[in-house]
């Protein structure tokens, strides 16, 4: 966990301080203390006051609330991410929603004695949020939240919840949930984040980065140590606390491997193996559809990946309602045909006269990171990542074709130093109605871009392009 600055949006109210993350610079001059495996048994400190009815639950009012407003939330303290400087953060949760409290004031002997999980309190305390997080402000200059512990205990199970959609995981912010079948596309050493773990997981359609939050659950316990031993392909089970740092991030205190998704079934090639085959030949691969070049006469046009390097199948043999049902960006598939290239791009040809490809649906979904290809830009190194997502930064656009030329495809030219290739938006792959399209139509000469997709090659290298944004030079 690293310091970080608050940002709120009340333009009646000047806030001052410091907000604990999962990034930013860590200045603490002393660290927390951990939550106890055994919570103490002494009594509170305090008397607790008559409990409230569940049904009379504060998160309507508290959601309902500006930044800046003074708020009143009652719950019950699901967990506790540590205690520093007489302040402590905590995880709130009531029958409706949850709350994040972030450096409530409190002694030591408060942290151990009333604010032992599954105690019911009532906070009051400023709204404020940061990056995406709403938070109740426990340390604002003039207006330090208080507390009172209320009757009653309880800790809530996690509620179960399906894939990586955005907009769902951040209806449920800071609630306990679980989510199942997450299959991990990398993970970070805890040395480049302060102690804390970071790992990219996806659902097959979609990739988010995950948690474990040092404070929360430390290198001794469980959830941490599984963390430190995953690796890409493994297929999970997850819970923790819903967080957002600019997009939803698990604050992850219990982690299940299953199996590997990434471990090649019998007959199937490695990526050199395949590499290593010459055109005319048959090969058996098995990999990942990270995207679809559209279907048509029965045959369909697949972006296929692994870990260890990618597949551009053409023309796979396949009728249109298992390209709609079964062969799904995230799928694994494996397939067998017969190797060829044409205009320098390595292909397995799905429809080769008397030798047509065949496929089979296996179990697992799975998707890459785009490989950032800057450093390449221009050389022959980089035709070695042939149908890879890749990236580059800081483009400058020297031409823009006009689609009515190309069959409906965008053409433009992008320079880095002394270096020009023509990228392309295949109208195939994502046609006038995506976001990249719009965007390549409206390209001017001279725009300064980033530029992400799957790296094709047409003699030389030709991106076929999935996103553009604007390139922001460094600060």
């Amino acid at each position: 966990m690293k310091m970080k600055k608050v940002a709120l949006l009340s333009l009646s109210l000047l806030f001052a301080g410091s907000l604990v993350a999962c990034a930013g610079e860590n200045n603490k001059t002393e660290a927390p203390t951990t939550t106890p495996t055994t919570e103490p048994t002494v009594e509170p400190t305090v008397k607790p006051t008559p409990t409230v009815p569940e049904n009379e639950s504060t998160y309507p009012a508290y959601v309902a609330a500006k930044l800046g407003d003074e708020v009143t939330v009652r719950g019950y303290i699901q967990d506790k991410q540590g205690w520093w400087e007489n302040k402590a953060t905590i995880y709130l949760q009531d029958n409706v929603g949850a709350y994040f409290l972030y450096e409530l004031p409190c002694t030591k002997e408060q942290y151990d004695k009333d604010l032992k999980i599954g105690n019911q309190i009532e906070v009051t305390g400023i709204k404020g949020a940061w990056a995406g997080m709403t938070e109740v402000l426990g340390s604002e200059a003039g207006a330090e939240a208080t507390y009172k512990v209320l009757e009653g205990t309880k800790v809530y199970e996690a509620k179960p919840l399906e894939g990586l959609d955005s907009k769902l995981l951040l209806e449920h912010l800071t609630q306990k949930v679980s989510i199942a079948n997450l299959t991990v596309v990398d993970v970070q050493a805890p040395e480049k984040s302060g102690g804390d773990i970071y790992f990219d997981v996806t659902d097959g359609t979609s990739i988010l980065t995950f948690c474990v939050e040092s404070y929360l659950r430390g290198a001794d316990t469980e959830v941490y140590k599984t963390a430190l031993a995953l690796k890409a392909g493994d297929v999970i089970s997850t819970e923790g606390y819903m967080y957002c740092y600019n997009n939803p991030q698990l604050h992850t205190i219990a982690i299940t491997v299953s199996n590997n998704v990434l471990t090649k079934t019998e007959g199937a090639l490695s990526y050199s193996e395949y590499v290593a085959k010459a055109d005319g030949e048959t090969v058996v691969i098995e990999g990942f559809i990270q995207a679809r070049q559209g279907w048509w006469e029965n045959k369909a046009t697949f972006y296929v990946a692994d870990n260890e390097g990618a597949y551009f199948v053409y023309q796979l043999p396949c009728t249109k309602e298992d390209f709609d049902t079964k062969l799904t960006v995230g799928t694994r598939i494996k397939v067998t045909g017969q190797k060829g290239s044409w205009s320098g791009m390595t292909e397995i040809l799905g429809s080769e006269a008397g030798a047509e490809a065949t496929y089979e649906v296996l179990e697992g979904k799975y998707l890459t990171k785009a490989k950032d290809a800057t450093s390449l830009f221009g050389t022959p190194e980089l035709l070695a990542l042939s149908t890879q997502r890749v990236l580059f930064k800081g483009l400058e656009v020297t031409k823009v074709q006009a689609p009515e030329k190309s069959g409906g495809d965008i053409y433009y030219d992008v320079k880095l130093n002394d270096k020009t290739l023509t990228f392309c938006v295949e109208s195939y792959l994502t046609g006038a109605d995506t976001e990249v399209y719009k965007t390549a139509l409206a390209l001017k000469v001279g725009d300064k871009i980033n530029c992400e997709g799957f790296l094709y090659i047409y003699k030389d290298a030709q991106l076929h392009t999935t996103a553009i944004s604007a390139f922001k030079e460094a600060k």
